[in-house]
This record gives structure tokens, sequence and C-alpha cells, in this order.
């Protein structure tokens, strides 16, 4: 719970949640109202050819209804795990802690399938199959890298109470990735069957002058090429997932992140069933080249808040129209508004 606080009348006011979700060729809203204290409202929908099925609606803490078509014994379990749930818990998520199936796969497309990545965030994708897909295109995007592997290091590269926790927690012949939140350096850890640790580091491999080949520890990278093996495994891997990236542009070259884009969206028209959702300040990315108009939104900052408009709301920009022109001059919102004054250079000396 997160409130808008320059505005008295939301300061203190509930917030909502809705999104629309495709799971196994059916489509499902799922909503909620919370405020500091309490799930207000919850309700799942699944959205049918002709018509809207309500399958749960919650209102408060005291009342809930469900779909008719529900059996007896199975509408009667659902009432009492609602009886159970708590205030400020989502009936949802506590359905689902009780093992009821009917809304699983929605549970679950939250706990597996959208994935969320910050700025700062690693995305740590680096199981034997997203490592092996890094290889195999890491060498086609200029970084120099030819490839990359783990090397068994000393104990002291890890955090001690990293290294101390998960050596409790790992089973017998269990592996974990994990940062160093100090140094930024790739780990990995690995249980072997006499409970022994095995502790590994990500190197990246070069091609000396030479032609010899020379591996340094990843953190050495440049901050490009970190961010890219962040980010591309929800490029080119084949999960299907909803990814959110939270400034895509960081650190890339402008190229490198247009290229990117290109081979996904080219690829999910015949192979993966993904979405990713970027923001960027990138402009060469606001293309009709690249992307349909209603794929492309612009942030427009107003004096309550902040809203979110698709270029498709434009009807005057034409299929061939170059939308970074109408943008820069201001015809679509979205533009800062700086006013620095302008200083007198010859008072300098």
């Amino acid at each position: 719970y997160n409130p808008y606080v320059f505005d008295k009348t939301s300061k203190g006011g509930p917030s909502e949640f809705e999104i629309e979700i495709l799971i196994d060729e059916h489509i499902y809203r799922y909503s909620f109202t919370i405020n500091a204290k309490s799930v207000l409202r919850e309700e799942l929908v699944k959205i049918l050819t002709t018509r809207e099925q309500s399958l749960f609606v919650r209102e408060n803490k005291d009342r809930i209804q469900f779909d008719d078509d529900y059996p007896g014994d199975e509408l009667q379990r659902l009432e009492i795990i609602f009886q159970g749930t708590q205030d400020n818990e989502l009936f949802l998520s506590n359905s689902v802690d009780q093992n009821v199936e009917l809304f699983k796969p929605i549970y679950d497309w939250f706990d597996h399938h959208l994935h969320i990545v910050d700025p700062s965030a690693r995305f740590l994708a680096l199981e034997p199959v997203a490592l092996e897909l890094c290889n195999q295109y890491f060498p086609l995007l200029d970084t120099s890298v030819k490839r990359l592997g783990f090397n068994e290091v000393s104990r002291s590269y890890i955090p001690k109470e990293d290294f101390e926790r998960f050596s409790a927690e790992l089973p017998l012949g269990g592996s974990v990735l994990g940062v160093n939140p100090i140094s930024g350096e790739r780990y990995l850890l690995h249980k072997n069957d006499d409970n022994t640790i095995d502790t590994q580091l990500l190197f990246s491999y070069h091609e000396t002058l030479d032609g010899e080949e020379h591996g340094i520890n990843f953190v050495e990278e440049s901050d490009g090429t970190k961010r890219l093996l962040d980010l591309l495994p929800a490029f080119v891997g084949d999960n299907d997932c909803t990814i959110v990236i939270d400034e895509i542009d960081r650190s890339l070259h402008s190229i490198v992140t247009k290229q990117l884009f290109t081979f996904f969206l080219a690829k999910s028209e015949q192979c993966f069933n993904k979405q990713i959702i970027a923001t960027t300040h990138d402009l060469q990315l606001m293309t009709q080249d690249l992307f349909r108009r209603y794929e492309m939104w612009i942030f427009e900052r107003r004096e309550n808040g902040t809203d979110l408009i698709p270029l498709s709301d434009f009807k005057d920009i034409r299929f061939d129209s170059d939308i970074r022109k109408s943008y820069l001059e201001g015809r679509m919102g979205g533009i800062p508004q700086m006013m620095l004054p302008l200083q007198d250079f010859e008072e300098c000396e």
C-alpha cells in the first residue's frame, strides 16, 4: 500500500490493482482494492467469448460471492476458507495455501510467470539452459566475450552469512545461485553427497592477442556487458512468462537494445508465448518499424499524478510518420519542461 500523498483525497484512500492474464487460452481478470489495514474488495473473472463469468467477488471481510456452477461441497469448503482469511490477506493466496485447485493457475502465474527486473537487479537466470543460451548469443553481440563459465574458487569469495545459510538449507545434490551485494560477483554453491560445499564464481572468457583463451572474473566486465547478461535470457529464452524491465536502456547502446527487441519480436511470432513490458528513455525505440502504436505508451506527468497514454490515442499520427519528431515537438506530451535560467557568462571572468 503506497498511496499518492500529494492529494488530500487519495492520501488516505484505497489503492486499486487490476490485471488481465492469458492462461491456457483463457483470459482472466483479477483485481483487488486495499488500504493500509485490509482488503476492501477482491474479484476474479473469467472472460468468455460472449460474457464474463465471475468466479468470486469479495466485499470487505464479511461477504464473498462464488460462481453458481461450483458443486455444493466445494462451495461449502470455499466459504469456510474465506471465513479463515485475514482482513489484510488476499483470498486468492489463502485459498491456494489451503490446497484449492480452482484458483491455483492464477496464483501460479504470479508466482512463476511474472518477473520484475529493476535497473540494478541481476536476472540470475544462469541455470544450465540459460547459461548455454547466453554462451550461444554472447559472441554475436560485440562484447568480445567468447563464453561464460563457473570456476572453483575459495570460500572467501562468498559472503559468510550467505554461505552459512545456504549450507544449512541446501539439500544434498542441490545448487543455488547468488550475487555478492558488495562486489557484484555472481557465484554458485553446490552441496555434494558427502555434505561438502563447492563454491564457484562466474568467469567470462576472451581471446588474447596470440589466440589463446583467458578468463576473468565476470565482475570486471563493463556495466553494459553485465547488464546484457542480466537481460539476455528474457529475450532469447523460451519460457512462457511476462517480464517487466525498468529502464531497459541502462548501460546499453541503442542499437543493442533495438536488436534485442527485433530478435524477440521475430522469434515470438513463431516460437514462444512471452511478453516483455519495458520502460525506456531511448527515443531510438520509438519507431513504428519496430512496434505498433498501441504497444508504445508515454508517461505524462500531471499536477495530480501521472497518466499512461498509448500512441494509438493520437489519431492524427499516420502509419508512415516519424513519431519521434512528433514527440520531440511536444505534440504527444511526456516532454520534460526545463526552465534553467540562462546566465551572462561574460561575468565569469
